[in-house]
C-alpha cells in the first residue's frame, strides 16, 4: 500500500527477489514513494488455522501411601483436590517406560478447560496401576475441579483499599489518579504524548497464537488495527511483556 494524492492505493506482489518487487499490475510511482506491506498471505493462513484456546494450567502428583496410590491435582490458582485408590500387585520386573506411560496418560486432558504443565511421580516401587483406572481417577478430579471453579465468585462487588508502591510516574497523570493511589506527587493534568505507551501487559497475543518470538521469527513491526486506529506492538521477550503503543 502507498499514499498517492492523499488517498491510499495498493497492489499485490507476485515476487520479491534481489531487492526488487514484481507487482501484479503496471503502476507508476514517483521516486521516493514509501511502500508498506500490510498483507501477508502465509501469516494470515497460519492465523486462520490456529485454534487459540485459553486453558488453565494444572499439576498432577502421583504418590504411594501405605498400599494406596494418591493422585492430586493443583491448578494455577492453587485449587487442589485428591483421590486415592488401592494399589494392585507389585511388579517385580522393572519396565523402562513405566513412568513415561503414566505421565503420558495424565497429560492427555483432551477437550477440557485444562492443560497439564507438570507431572510429579513419587512411587517407591513399581506397582501395576491399570491405565484405565488412572484415567478414571484423572477424569474424576478434572470434573470435581471444574465444578469447584464454577462455584467460585470471580467478581468482587465491593471495592477494597489497596496499597500500591513504586508506581511509575507515567501512570499518575492527574489528580484523580493521585487520589486513587493515595500518594502525593503534586501532579497536573497531562496532555497527549506520542512517546507514552497505551498499555503494557504480561498477556502476549503472539504466545496465544502459538507464534512466540522465542521460537518463531516474524517480520516486525506488528500492529493491532480497528476501524479507526492502528496500534504498534512491541515485545520484550526477556520479561515476557507486550507493549501497545
Amino acid at each position: 500500500v502507498y499514499l498517492a494524492e492523499d488517498d491510499k492505493q495498493g497492489f499485490f506482489v507476485n515476487n520479491f527477489a534481489l531487492g526488487c518487487i514484481t507487482t501484479n499490475k503496471e503502476i507508476e510511482l514517483p521516486i521516493g514513494t514509501r511502500i508498506y506491506r500490510n498483507y501477508d498471505a502465509k501469516y494470515l493462513d497460519r492465523l486462520s488455522k490456529s485454534k487459540t484456546v485459553r486453558k488453565i494450567e494444572v499439576v498432577f502428583t502421583l504418590q504411594e501411601l501405605e498400599g494406596e496410590y494418591q493422585l492430586e491435582i493443583i491448578d494455577s490458582e492453587n485449587n487442589h483436590l485428591k483421590t486415592t485408590n488401592i494399589l494392585k500387585d507389585f511388579i517385580e520386573k522393572s519396565s523402562p517406560d513405566y513412568e513415561e506411560r503414566i505421565t503420558e496418560t495424565l497429560c492427555k486432558l483432551g477437550n477440557t478447560l485444562f492443560v497439564c504443565e507438570q507431572v510429579n511421580l513419587d512411587l517407591k516401587k513399581q506397582y501395576f496401576i491399570p491405565l484405565s483406572e488412572l484415567k478414571r481417577s484423572r477424569n474424576e478430579l478434572l470434573a470435581e475441579l471444574t465444578k469447584s471453579r464454577e462455584g467460585q465468585e470471580p467478581i468482587r462487588t465491593a471495592r477494597k483499599t489497596v496499597a500500591i508502591n513504586n508506581v511509575p510516574n507515567i501512570l499518575v497523570a492527574n489528580l484523580k489518579a493521585e487520589k486513587l493511589l493515595n500518594i502525593d506527587k503534586n501532579v497536573v493534568e497531562l496532555g497527549y504524548s506520542e512517546d507514552a505507551p497505551l498499555m503494557r501487559t504480561r498477556y502476549c497475543i503472539l504466545r496465544e497464537l502459538e507464534t512466540c518470538l522465542k521460537t518463531i521469527e516474524l517480520a516486525q513491526p506488528l500492529y493491532l488495527k480497528d476501524d479507526k486506529n492502528t496500534f504498534e506492538l512491541k515485545f520484550d521477550c526477556s520479561k515476557c511483556e507486550m507493549t501497545i503503543c
